[in-house]
């Protein structure tokens, strides 16, 4: 291994202080248990990208968004573990990066916000990127609705399809033979679609302000973060690479994370609860989390409960490692002063 990637690890932290849930250490337990009995969870966050002018006004109502489906990871040293800790909650599985890599595991795409003052749309090109994804995204998923569309037409049936209050009227044929003419050894529109929304999939903010004050915060927050994903939608012939929750399943997240019944609005206008989105990464070979993690950090004041938890799941307890929760508290409070 690189002398770089033994000194890093790849961290899961949890659970993100919020305040509807005003106990960390009780989530965190709960968090971690379900986490050990059922793995890994890719949840959904949808982000937004705005249209920027020539004269940098930013317009969201315009803007790309972009729904994700991943599980994060921080790349960092041990001793910086404290400070993550402090934001980002209190528990964390420590993985090793080149097992993290086996899995499927990318480092995230930042795109930065526009630079202010004169001379400065150049610094715009990052939010026009992910707009011309977006639209690479729509004409491939165009493009595989009217080859299904025409697929079981008689050639010379005419197909009418109707945008921004235009319509065409095509030959069943001519879609056919043009879409012949496109996928040929490229693979099918379908597969291409999938591949851009795994892209999409991979595009985060460099700085801290997304939705206010989008221009004037470059703090370089989430870029210093280093973060890294899975995500969802990988096929390796060997396995399957995720799948949906099981009933049981469900209800125990629920439980651990009341904020999972909360509901998402989609790009088709369908609401859905995260709890019915989240899906389960499959570690190869049937592995467990408690066999695959490197080490799972616990505030030391709930040491001997996550020594119980281990116990249960069957996870060997050498892996624990134990951090002063009144540093991780005192952090916190240092730095909301």
């Amino acid at each position: 291994m690189p002398a770089g990637l033994a000194q890093v690890a790849l961290f899961h932290s949890f659970p993100r202080a919020y305040k509807d849930r005003p106990d960390e250490v009780e989530s965190g337990l709960a968090f971690l248990r379900e986490v050990l009995h059922t793995g890994l969870l890719l949840f959904p966050e949808k982000i937004t990208f705005p249209k920027i002018y020539p004269n940098l006004k930013l317009d969201y109502a315009e803007g790309s968004e972009i729904y994700q489906l991943r599980c994060c990871f921080t790349l960092m040293h041990e001793f910086e573990l404290k400070h993550h800790a402090a934001q980002f909650g209190a528990f964390s599985l420590e993985f090793e990066v080149n097992s993290m890599r086996r899995l499927g595991a990318f480092p995230v795409i930042y795109i930065p916000q526009p630079a202010s003052g004169p001379h400065a749309l150049v610094s715009a090109f990052g939010n026009v990127l992910v707009h011309q994804l977006r639209d690479v995204v729509t004409l491939l998923a165009q493009m595989s609705m009217m080859r299904k569309a025409a697929a079981d037409q008689e050639d010379f049936q005419v197909l009418e399809f109707g945008a921004g209050g235009q319509n065409w009227e095509i030959l069943a044929r001519s879609i056919k033979d043009l879409c012949a003419y496109l996928e040929r050894d490229k693979g099918s529109f379908e597969v291409l679609y999938n591949y851009m929304e795994a892209l999409s999939n991979m595009f985060y903010h460099t700085d801290s302000a997304r939705t206010t004050h989008y221009s004037t915060a470059r703090d370089l927050s989430y870029y210093a973060q280093r973060e890294w994903r899975l995500i969802s939608g990988f096929a390796p012939r060997d396995r399957e690479y995720d799948r949906p929750l099981e009933r049981s399943e469900s209800d125990r997240i629920a439980a651990a994370n009341p904020r999972s019944l909360t509901e998402m609005q989609f790009r088709s206008g369908a609401f859905k609860r995260v709890l019915d989105v989240i899906r389960v990464v499959v570690l190869p070979e049937q592995v467990s989390v408690g066999d695959f993690v490197k080490a799972i950090w616990v505030p030391d004041v709930a040491k001997s409960r996550v020594q119980k938890i281990f116990d249960e799941c069957g996870v060997d307890r050498g892996k624990i490692r134990d951090m002063r929760y009144s540093d991780v508290l005192n952090i916190r409070s240092s730095s909301h002063r």
